[in-house]
């Protein structure tokens, strides 16, 4: 009887009746939407496009030109499922790869499907229907060095100048090709070209675009770099001088820090020589080499240098057309003797933190040379022999090898090359 009342009442009470009504209303507009709803199509906008299969991976091939492609496809379903802003991650468009056996260019029919098994609508149409896709053997970083290759219309240096080769840093230099081999077989040198609108009298520097050259002069297609393409070609240039040949002397006993009186001839004697345009016009003669006076004996003393070390030592280019230089040092009025050698040996280094437990020399005697009122006289202990540990690096353990110099010598020095080693814990 309590909940038929509580119904009469609700029955006879205007208000609670119209929302009541209100509620049965919208269940049965909800019911008529979703199961009465009609049919309606919709197109799916920017579906990627898959391509990919087990085939393609035990062909060792991969696919170029598809990057960030998509599909539009046309479903058909009730108004609310096709409407349904979520309805692109239900659908998967793939490129049937059945027919790719070789590397080449194919053209492969689009599929699309449903990745829902309980979706409610039907798949109509996808556009475009096919698509257009190159598959090759790919290839991953096949390193090159750049080449730097100059143009001109006129001349690259104004007269009385010289051009050395042009470079790029070394670390700049490489770059790594990856891309389908048929494309990265093609490519014979990659170079950075540089256009020169006036004559050079100072050193060039100039940022350029490399660009790969191919065998057949064709575009490479599908080809990507592990680097930007921007490089800086550098050309020196060279002040072109006719000097004298000299050459210069390092660790000199204290009384022949001027140019020791010594003969010096040198082949050739005079030569024709670039010199960096920065200092060309402070060098008045060419030093082909400096001669160490551990090098030094009494009489005639010969040297041989190269074309290539005398050019790499001065910054320079020699224009003539020589091989190498001969040099002979003539030191008279010296005498040699050959004296035990000294019960210690001290060292210095530049690193405070490198301590030796033991410096231990390779060597017996010493060859000392120098004026004979001053040879005769010297005594082990009168040379002071110090071993050189500016190279050992702080980490360093064992016996090292280091050489070992004369120090604190007013008018001798020693004769010949010594080493030690020194025992580092």
């Amino acid at each position: 009887m309590k909940n038929g009342n509580i119904f009469t009442r609700i029955l006879n009470n205007n208000k609670s009746l119209a929302v009541a009504s209100v509620i049965i209303a919208a269940i049965i507009w909800v019911f008529i939407s979703v199961e009465k709803s009609p049919e309606t199509t919709a197109v799916i906008k920017n579906i990627p496009i898959e391509i990919g299969g087990e085939s393609l991976e035990t062909l060792g091939l991969d696919s170029y030109g598809e990057n960030g492609l998509s599909a539009s496809v046309t479903v058909r379903g009730r108004n609310y499922i096709v409407e349904d802003k979520n309805i692109s991650s239900k659908i998967a468009v793939s490129a049937d790869t059945s027919s790719v056996v070789n590397p080449g260019n194919y053209t492969l029919r689009l599929d699309a499907r449903s990745t829902d098994s309980r979706a409610d609508f039907e798949i109509v149409s996808v556009e475009p229907a096919t698509l257009s896709v190159y598959f090759d053997v790919p290839v991953t970083d096949r390193e090159f060095i750049i080449e730097p290759f100059i143009q001109s219309d006129g001349a690259i240096i104004e007269s009385g100048y010289e051009a050395g080769n042009a470079i790029i840093d070394s670390a700049s230099a490489k770059v790594k090709v990856s891309g389908p081999v048929s494309e990265v077989n093609k490519i014979t040198k990659i170079i950075a070209n540089v256009k020169i609108d006036s004559p050079l009298t100072r050193n060039g520097s100039f940022e350029t675009e490399f660009t790969p050259v191919t065998s057949d002069g064709s575009t490479l297609n599908y080809v990507t770099y592990n680097r930007d393409t921007k490089v800086t070609v550098k050309i020196p240039v060279y002040k072109i001088e006719t000097l004298d040949t000299a050459v210069s002397y390092t660790n000199r006993p204290s009384e022949y820090i001027e140019n020791p009186d010594f003969r010096v001839e040198i082949t050739p004697s005079r030569v024709k020589v670039g010199l960096n345009s920065n200092v060309a016009d402070s060098v008045d003669s060419l030093a082909v080499k400096t001669v160490d006076f551990s090098e030094l004996k009494p009489g005639v003393n010969e040297f041989t240098v190269t074309v290539q070390d005398v050019e790499k030592a001065n910054s320079c280019l020699i224009l003539d057309n020589v091989g190498e230089f001969k040099i002979k040092v003539t030191v008279d009025g010296m005498e040699q003797r050959t004296l035990s050698a000294p019960a210690n040996i001290d060292y210095n280094t530049n690193n405070g933190s490198v301590v030796p437990e033991s410096v231990i020399p390779d060597f017996d005697s010493v060859e000392v040379v120098g004026p004979a009122s001053v040879v005769e006289n010297l005594t082990a202990d009168d040379i002071h022999l110090v071993a050189d540990l500016s190279k050992i690096k702080e980490g360093d353990k064992g016996f090292i090898t280091v050489p070992v110099v004369c120090e604190n010598n007013d008018s001798y020095w020693i004769y010949g090359e010594y080493t030690a080693n020194a025992e580092i814990k």
